[in-house]
């Protein structure tokens, strides 16, 4: 064989060697998986929760692979309530697996935020995202995303509207009168409702300022129960209204206000309340 004949059948054996060993090693070195297992609460507070993310790394290689850190992200809607990365110190044995808890701590009032910046369903989606790092070796450097992706119901807030206006006496010094509210809860969770204030119109003249609802009441989940608040009314105004409204027998209102409702996972949020309607006005 002359000598560039054989250099030329040299150079090609090696290529087909370099190629074929190329094929072994791909099929020899695979990428780990990492997949989300579940969520479980560490620790919960009037204002916050702690949760720990829980992942799951299979390594289908012959050697173990280290890990360097891990990346997240958690969304609520188009929110993104938090983000970050940590160290990690963990080995995934050859052929085995490994797990990695990531710890979020989220506060409620950021959570209802991004609740109800989500709008038009009954639902709240939200993701938990990341990436695993490995640290060394053959696979050094490279990064292993992770994604869950699901929903919740919306949580259900009460709900006030006024059942009617109960008229206890009337005299030149002014009308005592109570508004007796409907509140239901028509979600799960249950509730405690306090510091309600607001504005009472009646035929579209403001008559009355409410005040608090008596304390904190408490409304179990799927429930509904009626409060009475005491209303003094002492303007002329209201004096030659409320006279003439009670031989109607009916009356348009408007309460518009703010009121405190609390859970013991949500932590305490607002409740805006803006309602209109026809009521029954008696004595």
């Amino acid at each position: 064989m002359k000598p560039r004949n054989a250099f030329v059948a040299s150079a090609s054996i090696g290529f087909v060697v370099l190629i074929s060993g190329c094929a072994v090693l791909n099929k020899a070195v695979q990428k780990p998986k990492v997949s989300f297992e579940a969520v479980s609460v560490r620790s919960l507070s009037s204002e916050s929760v702690t949760m720990d993310v829980h992942l799951n790394v299979q390594n289908p290689n012959v050697f173990d692979v280290p890990l360097k850190k891990y990346s997240y992200a958690l969304n609520i809607g188009e929110s993104r309530l938090l983000s970050g990365e940590q160290g990690l110190s963990i080995t995934v044995p050859a052929k085995g697996s490994g797990h990695i808890s990531v710890p979020l701590t989220v506060r409620f009032r950021e959570v209802m935020g991004a609740i109800e910046a989500v709008t038009d369903t009954n639902v709240v989606p939200y993701s938990i995202g990341g990436t695993v790092t490995i640290d060394a070796g053959p696979l050094a450097g490279l990064t292993i995303p992770f994604n869950h992706s699901s929903s919740i119901p919306r949580p259900a807030l009460p709900s006030i509207t006024v059942e009617r206006l109960s008229v206890s006496s009337v005299s030149l010094n002014g009308v005592n009168a109570n508004l007796v509210l409907s509140v239901r809860n028509p979600g799960r969770l249950a509730y405690a409702l306090e510091n309600f204030a607001g504005d009472l119109e009646l035929n579209g003249s403001k008559l009355a300022t409410i005040d608090g609802i008596g304390g904190t009441r408490r409304l179990p989940g799927g429930s509904a129960q009626t409060i009475s608040v005491p209303l003094r009314l002492s303007s002329a105004q209201a004096l030659i209204g409320i006279q003439s409204l009670l031989n109607s027998g009916s009356i348009s209102y408007r309460i518009k206000g703010t009121a405190g409702v609390s859970a013991d996972v949500l932590g305490r949020m607002p409740l805006t309340i803006d309602q209109s309607g026809t009521t029954r006005i008696s004595r």
